[in-house]
Parts: structure tokens; C-alpha cells; sequence
């Protein structure tokens, strides 16, 4: 009798072990791809009170590129729309920004970056999340499939493979998309900071030129679309005390 009942009981047990393992393989998270550097495809839609707006009423402002992490603060991004500022790049170099367009290159240090930029907040989210999976952060189960990392003001979402497909910030409101995420090894950062030095030198004299010259960029006709003067008043506006105050990202 209880030779009989084993062969009947044992398969049982045996088949739910090898069940449990297979659940349990599946359930685990994947290791995020942010702990090096990525290069990727981003379409992002922010809430900003447009430059001039008195009324405080936020409109959504939408813009799209070419993102590249290349280390810890270090990030290059390259914008494909609005049209109106297409080839435009904007880097960050340990907190301090770049931009560029045509001729026209005008530097931000870090203390004069508006906190509620969109692009300042895309580049800090990477950052703060690559720096929360280093100390042990996982990526939890999404609702809706997927594996999502969730902090104070931040949602993020990433595949099977740990590679992030969308972000949600609150402040400032905005909710970004990624495709085409390639992983790569991040550049030594004595590497970016030498380069980021002598980039300095040679556009000084460009960045005191452009300054005057910005003014005129922003008022064109060309380019007169309310996403086309949030962008370049981010840039602009930091250099010269004649334009919008600083706080027209918000």
C-alpha cells in the first residue's frame, strides 16, 4: 500500500518543484542597463509654463532626439524635433550645460540650470537611477507586464532584457518614451572632463559673440513656436540679463 501511494504521491511533488523553480526563474528581475553608458531614441512630453506667460497656466511641450549617457553626469543630447530647432545638441558636462546651434554655443553652470528644465530632469533620472541599482535597487513586477523601479516622484519601466522603455517624472510633470536603447561601456571621466576643457577654451570666444547674437535667434520668425523659445530660452536666457528670466523651463 504505501509503495503504491508513493508512486502516486512523488510525481506530484516532484512535478510541483520542478514548477516552483521555473516560476521563480521567471519572476526574476533583469539587471538594468544604466549602469554603464547607452545611446537611445526619446520622445518626451513635459508640462511648462511657456516663456512670458503670465498666467501660470501650464501647456504640454513635446521634444524628441538622440540621447547618450557617457558616463555619470555626463550626457549629449541631439534634438530631431520641433523642426524648428532640429540638429540642435545639448550636453551635460557634471552638471553644467551646453548648447549648440549652428553657430550659436552658450554654456549654463550647474547653480543657473532651472530644477524644473525637462532636460535637466532627464539626465538627473538617469543618474539617480543608475545610482540606486549600484546600492541595491531592484526592478519589481509592472501591473501591466514589464519591470518597473519606482522612487519618490519617479516611475520607470523596462523589458525582459533591463532595458528602459518609458519614464514618468512628477516634478516637473512629464513622461518620456525610449526606443532603440543600445548598452554600451561608459568613457572614463577624466576622459570627458579633458575634453569638456578644451571644448571650453576653444567656444569662449563663440559662447561672448553668440550671446548678443541669441536675442535675435529667438525672436526670428523661423523659429517663433512656443517649444522652439522654451528650448533656446533654457540656453539664452542664462548668459544675458536683457532676455527671459531664468525660471521660464517651469
Amino acid at each position: 500500500m504505501k509503495h503504491s501511494l508513493f508512486k502516486i504521491i512523488a510525481p506530484v511533488f516532484i512535478a510541483a518543484g520542478i514548477s516552483a523553480c521555473g516560476i521563480a526563474d521567471i519572476s526574476m528581475p533583469p539587471e538594468p542597463k544604466l549602469s554603464g553608458g547607452f545611446t537611445c531614441d526619446c520622445n518626451v512630453s513635459a508640462a511648462i509654463i511657456p516663456p512670458g506667460d503670465e498666467s501660470g497656466e501650464e501647456t504640454e511641450f513635446a521634444f524628441s532626439g538622440k540621447l547618450s549617457r557617457l558616463g555619470t553626469g555626463f550626457f549629449e543630447l541631439e534634438l530631431t524635433s520641433p523642426e524648428t530647432v532640429s540638429g540642435m545638441k545639448i550636453s551635460s558636462r557634471d552638471g553644467d550645460i551646453s548648447s549648440s546651434l549652428g553657430e550659436l554655443t552658450l554654456d549654463i553652470s550647474a547653480e543657473d540650470i532651472p530644477q524644473k528644465s525637462p532636460v535637466y530632469a532627464l539626465f538627473n533620472s538617469f543618474d539617480n537611477m543608475a545610482a540606486a541599482f549600484e546600492n541595491g535597487g531592484e526592478l519589481v513586477p509592472g501591473d501591466d507586464g514589464g519591470w518597473v523601479y519606482r522612487s519618490d516622484g519617479l516611475s520607470a519601466v523596462f523589458d525582459e532584457n533591463g532595458y528602459i522603455t518609458s519614464m514618468a517624472i512628477a516634478s516637473p510633470k512629464m513622461t518620456a518614451e525610449f526606443t532603440n536603447f543600445t548598452a554600451s561601456e561608459s568613457v572614463p571621466e577624466t576622459a570627458i572632463s579633458s575634453e569638456s576643457s578644451s571644448s571650453a577654451e576653444e567656444t569662449s570666444e563663440t559662447t561672448t559673440a553668440a550671446t548678443a547674437e541669441s536675442s535675435e535667434i529667438i525672436t526670428s520668425p523661423a523659429i517663433e513656436t512656443t517649444a522652439a523659445s522654451v528650448i533656446l530660452e533654457t540656453t539664452a536666457t542664462q548668459t544675458t540679463e536683457t532676455t527671459a528670466p531664468i525660471t521660464t523651463m517651469e
